[in-house]
């Protein structure tokens, strides 16, 4: 019977040694040499009727190769269920040669080396651990301009030929200006303006205007809360960092397309949150106010939940082994990856894997698991929100949608670790003590930008690292 020990070399090191038995795999070898004798039909033999000596000298050496391994790999799996590691087994550097001898079979021996996780009682989460959080409560204008973009899009569109108002879109042929003449091979484009999106300037400058007048205005002005490379994408239709058009701009006034929002009256309720779950203007507001802070608190919760991460990697340095570590990446990655490459990447490395390893302690410590029911309403959620899903389908279409989702099995990868996050997260936040602040939606943006620019930060940082190994072969 196959068997393994595991000798430790150190506490983050071992060797695995399993041993396969010939009396393990010999009966199937054998049973399996026979059937391809029944079913061979090879030149000069009638079908079933060739020499066992000769099946053997064909097929004996990758029918004994896939024998011992098969046992090989059951033995493999018992064993790693009993040891947390780091990657995969490596072949022991001292692996003698194995001969798959069909003449002369034998009790096969494999060693492997293994990089053990080391035990160890996760730091930083208890109710001494203050982390500081953020939590969103929106302001009155902002829950107001929700509730009216959503009234907009319920609402009726016709086109106007009197002055342009606040609620109007206005399409645009703009050419770009030279003092204040047409710039000679200047840039021209057709876009359209939300009036309520321009800058105060602008919009005043349009509430004078009707279908058939020109207006000069700054390109920027046409998104007030947009950079200038946004409007060069969407807006110009150029890329984001183009430098040679300018500011200035004429454009003739081409459509005006104007909508009248729908009243907030049961119809409208229905429509946009749901049959039944808002009766009047009040409770849409409130609801509006629920949702906005919902959406707006998942922003906040990942900033804090990458914080924890952070800290929880900085208090948790326990020893890795390094040795091991580099040898299976080069040994896993798909490309080739020089000794250099590897020191350069290997502390961002070693940091994912921290996390890795903490991540798991603290998914055993608090017993969390991911159900395929939570995975099917995770997909089903996913697609409402992304308005993949028409209203009114019953419970059987619905199931038909997932069944299909479950066959990607990334798809299932990607929402279970998704489910696991927000678990972990909210596991840990009740775990620990949380320093509140209580931020409207512009302090929230502020702060989100500071997050991002951190995290560019890191990622130039590694891109450099990677960059000045790829400089140095060049």
């Amino acid at each position: 019977m196959a068997k393994f020990v595991k000798e430790e070399i150190d506490a983050l090191n071992a060797i695995l040694t399993i041993t396969v038995d010939q009396s393990d795999y010999e009966k199937n070898f054998k049973k399996t040499l026979d059937k391809h004798r029944k079913e061979s039909q090879l030149k000069g033999f009638r079908k079933g009727k060739t020499p066992l000596s000769y099946i053997k000298k064909i097929y004996g050496e990758q029918i004994l190769m896939q024998e011992v391994n098969a046992i090989l790999q059951e033995q493999l799996q018992a064993a790693l269920k009993e040891i947390e590691i780091f990657g995969e087994p490596l072949p022991n550097l001292d692996q003698e040669p194995v001969n798959f001898d069909v003449n002369k079979l034998q009790d096969f021996v494999f060693k492997f080396d293994l990089g053990l996780i080391p035990d160890f009682k996760v730091k930083g989460i208890d109710k001494n651990s203050k982390y500081k959080a953020n939590r969103v409560n929106a302001s009155e204008k902002t829950i107001q301009e929700e509730l009216t973009n959503a009234r907009k899009r319920f609402g009726t569109r016709s086109d106007a030929t009197d002055n342009i108002k606040t609620n109007d879109l206005v399409k645009v042929k703009a050419k770009e200006l030279d003092g204040k003449k047409a710039k000679e091979g200047g840039h021209e484009a057709e876009f359209s303006i939300a009036v309520d999106r321009a800058t105060d300037k602008l919009a005043k400058a349009l509430a004078k205007k009707k279908i058939g007048d020109t207006i000069s205005f700054d390109i920027n002005d046409v998104e007030k809360e947009s950079e200038r490379s946004i409007i060069n994408k969407y807006i110009l239709g150029v890329e984001e960092d183009n430098d040679t058009i300018g500011d200035k701009f004429e454009a003739e006034i081409l459509e005006v397309s104007r909508v009248e929002l729908a009243e907030l009256n049961q119809e409208f309720f229905d429509k946009h949150f749901g049959e039944g779950v808002v009766a009047n203007e009040q409770e849409a507001i409130d609801k509006t106010k629920i949702d906005l802070n919902a959406q707006m608190q998942k922003n906040a919760d990942a900033i804090l939940f990458r914080d924890i991460q952070d800290k929880l990697v900085q208090k948790n340095n326990f020893d890795l082994p390094e040795a091991f570590l580099k040898r299976w990446i080069k040994a896993s990655n798909e490309k080739p990856v020089t000794d250099e490459q590897i020191e350069n990447e290997f502390p961002f490395f070693v940091e994912e894997l921290r996390w890795s390893v903490i991540r798991g302690k603290m998914t055993k410590k608090f017993d969390l698991k991911v159900t395929e029911e939570e995975i099917s309403a995770g997909f089903i959620n996913a697609l409402k929100s992304y308005g993949g899903l028409p209203p009114g389908l019953d419970e059987s279409i619905l199931k038909n949608y997932t069944q299909r989702l479950f066959q990607d099995k990334q798809a299932v990868q990607r929402q279970a670790e998704e489910i696991m996050g927000d678990k972990l997260f909210k596991a840990i936040s009740e775990a620990v003590s949380l320093d509140e602040t209580v931020v409207d939606e512009k302090e929230l943006e502020k702060i989100i930008v500071k997050a991002n620019k951190k995290m560019e930060e890191e990622n130039e940082k590694r891109k450099k690292a990677i960059g000045a190994v790829e400089t140095a072969e060049a």
